[in-house]
C-alpha cells in the first residue's frame, strides 16, 4: 500500500515536471 502510494506521488512529480517542460518549450 505504502509503495503504491509513494509510486503516484514519484508519477504526480514527473508528470508536472514534464508539463512544465513542455510548456516552457512551447514558449
Amino acid at each position: 500500500m505504502y509503495f503504491l502510494g509513494n509510486l503516484c506521488t514519484q508519477m504526480q512529480k514527473s508528470i508536472k515536471f514534464i508539463f512544465q517542460k513542455t510548456a516552457f518549450m512551447s514558449e
